[in-house]
């Protein structure tokens, strides 16, 4: 459903651009892409950015770094993020993002091939705690039971328990 969704939103793109107006520099379907972030229609907002980092208009660097945020950090896809950053890095190297996707891209790159994806999850689960802190944490313990040799297991271990530390204490907080 997934690649369906993606050739469909591809098709959409091409169809775009074969009418797009040059002048606008793509500030329309940069923005399009970004409602479709909102509406978590990911697959398409992917395909959008992708197609607009393909054509070196004024949002093609912009396109590319929202692209590999978008795998980094919603689809926890660290190779398809590097990919874009390596794009924006190679093809726009007078960007004003090239510092941040270079940053990116080194964070990345740092991380253990085979522990890139438990890495990403990790992030992933501390961005989510304020939204649902019950859901972060159990896919922090789930992390790391099916990869007890996750290199940060240190670090996700001490965050369970600040985390528990930190309710422990609102739970003593309610009683007075």
């Amino acid at each position: 459903k997934v690649i369906q969704q993606t050739f469909l939103a591809g098709l959409v793109c091409a169809a775009l651009f074969a009418g797009a107006d040059a002048s606008a520099g793509g500030r329309e379907e940069f923005d399009r892409a970004i409602l479709l972030v909102k509406d978590a229609r990911l697959p398409e907002a992917i395909a959008v950015l992708d197609a607009l980092g393909a054509v070196k208009g004024e949002f093609s660097d912009d396109a590319l770094l929202e692209a590999g945020r978008i795998h980094e950090e919603e689809l926890l896809d660290g190779a398809q993020a590097m990919e874009r950053y390596a794009a924006l890095l190679r093809d726009f190297p007078n960007s004003r993002l090239q510092r941040r996707a270079a940053a990116r891209f080194e964070a990345l790159r740092s991380v253990d091939p085979r522990f890139l994806g438990p890495a990403l999850e990790f992030r992933r689960a501390i961005l989510d705690f304020p939204k649902d802190n019950k859901a972060a944490t159990d896919r922090v313990q789930g992390l790391l039971a099916k990869t007890p040799d996750y290199p940060g297991a240190d670090h996700a271990w001490y965050w369970l328990g600040e985390v528990a530390r930190g309710r422990k204490a609102a739970m003593q907080a309610e009683r007075y």
